[in-house]
């Protein structure tokens, strides 16, 4: 039925997190700085906890407001939260 992905009811109460077997590809900042600090690896799906989704991500693009927050040199706006890059 609509909205039943094989977990039972889609109203069912999961206590514990999913998680997605394989590797995906992600930018990885390995500390503070620009964009020398970040590469493309290989890492382990994402366990899902209660009322997450996993998104496939065709295509991305760092901005360099992005790159200049990691720096320290760019606050982001009023409101909104540090990027996690």
């Amino acid at each position: 039925s609509r909205g039943d992905w094989g977990l039972g009811s889609p109203k069912a109460n999961i206590a514990s997190p999913i998680c997605i077997l394989g590797v995906m590809n992600a930018i990885i900042a390995s500390g503070v700085g620009g964009p020398e600090v970040l590469s493309l690896q290989e890492t382990a799906r994402p366990c899902l906890g209660e009322r997450e989704v996993l998104i496939e991500v065709k295509a991305t693009a760092i901005n360099r407001a992005d790159t200049l927050q990691r720096k320290g040199a760019y606050p982001p706006p009023p409101g909104a939260s540090r990027p996690r890059i």
